[in-house]
């Protein structure tokens, strides 16, 4: 079987699924977690006081489901500690987090399980289809012609399978739960109580932006680009939506997504000052990238185009730009910034 060996044994797994009036689809994803091809150990199915028949569904499946199901009930504070709540309740040495509305590919937990093994990772993700609300692919829109031909939209969409040591990769990405599989370790790793703020929106941070910025900063990871999930957008979506690229940080005319950014990678840093496994290493890498995020919202806070020029010079002389595998910004992102200091008054 394949698995994450734990003391000799292959490793158990539990896929945890939070709901919320997810009668419309849920029915779909469970068969979908039914037919895998390497079965979980126990779903676990947290509902966060749904007032459709989202529970009657979830119980209906558990009474005729070959593996054990537990239905619970959610705090009912948000989708996040609705997911964490059912984690920590769960029992799998892997774990899986699973949306209600979606569509797994039967060999999803398979794959993941065996690039965990295969690689002595402690989280993989993968690449996931489009769907809309009947289930149907959604294609890309073409602007213009583009050396990658792709037929449909994958979100995410990994170029290429990877394998990525502690504060290796993107730290600007945000990993979407529902392609996470992980080990449960992990979650050990994470103070939810202390959790810095997010720095997509800047408000509390979410189960698996926790969770992803924690691996990234301790634990080896996996990028399988292989799609392994069908990703329903359908306009009642809970959390999940497309994410913004360095390209349309840059863009923003105002400081505030730029002082947002900083405030909120200083927040990482502090985070792992004292963190028992990533420690000094962590807190420096991010100490690095927060002083480059707060070179860049310098320029859009300048008062003057004189100022703002300055502070662009001074950000590219110190390697603020660059690949955003090393925690820089892109090089288009300098081409945005010089944009915004020409087109801003003069003063």
């Amino acid at each position: 079987m394949p698995g994450h060996a734990k003391n000799g044994r292959p490793a158990t797994v539990s896929v945890v699924m939070a709901t919320y009036q997810g009668e419309r689809f849920l029915s779909t994803q469970l068969a979908s977690i039914a037919n895998q091809t390497r079965p979980p150990d126990e779903l676990i199915i947290s509902d966060d006081g749904s007032t459709d028949g989202t529970v009657s569904i979830a119980r209906a499946f558990a009474e005729s489901c070959p593996f054990p199901v537990r239905v619970l009930e959610g705090p009912r504070s948000g989708y996040a500690d609705n997911f964490w709540q059912a984690t920590e309740a769960s029992s799998g040495d892997v774990i899986a987090w699973c949306d209600q509305d979606d569509v797994w590919l039967p060999t999803k937990l398979e794959a993941c399980m065996e690039a965990m093994e295969q690689h002595d990772a402690r989280l993989v993700t993968h690449s996931a289809l489009l769907i809309d609300d009947r289930g149907r692919l959604i294609a890309p829109v073409r602007r213009r012609p583009s050396w990658r031909i792709t037929p449909w939209i994958q979100v995410p969409d990994r170029r290429s399978t990877r394998v990525l040591d502690a504060l290796e990769g993107d730290p600007w990405i945000l990993t979407r739960g529902f392609t996470m599989v992980f080990d449960r370790d992990l979650v050990a790793l994470v103070d939810w109580t202390e959790r810095p703020l997010l720095h997509a929106h800047g408000g509390p941070n979410s189960h698996d932006g926790m969770l992803s910025l924690v691996a990234f900063a301790t634990s080896r990871r996996v990028e399988l680009a292989e799609p392994l999930a069908r990703y329903r957008r359908h306009g009642d979506n809970v959390g999940g939506g497309v994410l913004t690229d360095g390209t349309r940080w840059a863009r923003a005319k105002g400081v505030e997504p730029h002082q947002r950014l900083a405030d909120c990678t200083w927040g990482y840093q502090r985070y792992f000052v004292d963190h028992p496994v990533a420690g000094p290493a962590a807190a420096a890498y991010f100490e690095r990238v927060a002083r480059r995020a707060s070179r860049r919202a310098a320029i859009y806070r300048s008062s003057s185009r004189t100022g703002a020029a300055a502070r662009l010079m001074a950000a590219i002389a110190s390697g603020t730009y660059g690949s955003r595998q090393r925690g820089r910004f892109r090089r288009l992102a300098v081409v945005k910034d010089l944009e915004h200091v020409v087109r801003r008054r003069s003063g």
